[in-house]
């Protein structure tokens, strides 16, 4: 135990040594990062606001029912939802829902009446834009509560009134603002996260290149011929990276959350552990890389242009939402795992999916510890 803390010791110190990276690419540039793509990107994080959805009317109808859906789209509380556009024909509907100048056509046949009056099926039609699946069902809610006057109207005739009224009540449309604080980050939060786990995987850096020279370079041959055994300084020399790398982000979170009023949660414990994971991962990905290159070189070339690739397809620069199949692999960058691990984590999100995340992180760190290991076993063969 003596001989591995000797070498954790001199491997931390090897690692904050070179104060070029310890600081200023470990932290003082994921911090600065943060603040630029914070500030910059804010409007894009903002909860949008949903104005009146745009849609076109047909009414064929001209009995009383057909009147009424006149009268319910023309009160003040349904236009502000709805930007009711009357149209000709069913056709030049078609060609402004084509063009997209509107979200939905909403289309009332001549029979409606009679059939509202007969007590049978009736139906307003909502054709929605294909594209606009959102304002669609706003359209579709809205005339849910005017058709739902319409059930009742239904029943009275069934009931033996000859002559039901329907009249919206004042206020049957109430709107109720939710706030998206503590829902959903914002941009500072957002790339509090991604700047984090994208600096912790270059950490896997530390890896590579304490492991060259224990392993590799000639001091390593000169330490394989001394009492150490090849264990204990493995194990010293990845307990040094994890805990430097660990070490670095818990500077970076307290920072952002003093410095940029980042929230992390109310649970962080468990967004340490997501971390401490992301950091042995990040050891373990160094390890792999420069075990299975045997040059420093080669494995830096390597852990640079797969981070780059894993930050991106995970959305650490910019949110992206790949298409069909191709988004299951963003479930290979482990970037992405933890990203997801700690947003559910800080805004409540899915407790099971964070579980999930976790279990792929462990087994990346396993895979990539186990080829590193095995890599190392041919080589001295």
């Amino acid at each position: 135990m003596g001989r591995i803390f000797t070498v954790f010791q001199y491997s931390v110190l090897q690692n904050v040594r070179d104060v070029g990276v310890s600081i200023g690419q470990m932290l003082v540039l994921p911090i600065v990062l943060i603040l630029i793509l914070g500030l910059a990107l804010n409007p894009v994080f903002q909860p949008k606001t949903i104005g009146a959805t745009k849609v076109g009317y047909l009414n064929e109808d001209r009995g009383p029912i057909g009147s009424l859906v006149d009268d319910f789209l023309a009160r003040p509380e349904v236009q502000e939802l709805l930007a009711v556009r009357a149209v000709d024909s069913l056709a030049a509907g078609h060609e402004l829902l084509r063009t997209g100048e509107i979200s939905a056509l909403i289309h009332v046949d001549a029979s409606y009446s009679r059939l509202v009056m007969a007590g049978e099926r009736a139906e307003i039609q909502v054709i929605g834009h294909p594209g606009r699946s959102l304002e669609v069902t706003m359209v579709e809610t809205v005339l849910e509560s005017f058709v739902c006057g319409g059930n009742a109207v239904q029943a009275m005739v069934a009931m033996g009134v000859s002559q039901p009224r329907y009249a919206p009540a004042v206020g049957s449309i109430q709107e109720h603002p939710i706030s998206a604080r503590g829902l959903m980050p914002n941009a500072m939060g957002y790339y509090a996260v991604t700047m984090l786990v994208m600096i912790m995987m270059y950490g896997s850096l530390y890896s590579a290149y304490t492991l060259k020279r224990s392993y590799l370079a000639a001091i390593g041959r000169r330490i394989k011929a001394s009492p150490i055994s090849p264990s204990e300084q493995y194990i010293g020399v990845i307990a040094a990276n994890v805990v430097t790398v660990f070490t670095q982000a818990l500077i970076i979170i307290a920072f952002t959350r003093l410095a940029y009023g980042v929230s992390w949660g109310d649970n962080l414990p468990l967004v340490l552990l997501i971390v401490f994971v992301m950091a042995v991962l990040s050891a373990g990905l160094g390890a792999m890389a420069v075990m299975a290159a045997r040059e420093e070189s080669r494995a830096h070339s390597f852990l640079n242009v797969i981070i780059v690739v894993f930050t991106f397809i995970a959305g650490g620069y910019i949110k992206v939402s790949l298409p069909g199949a191709l988004a299951h692999l963003q479930y290979l960058s482990p970037n992405y795992l933890a990203q997801t691990a700690l947003f559910n984590t800080i805004y409540h999100g899915s407790s099971r999916q964070t579980v999930l995340m976790l279990a792929g992180m462990v087994v990346i760190i396993i895979a990539t510890f186990t080829v590193a290991m095995l890599v190392e076993r041919r080589a001295v063969q």
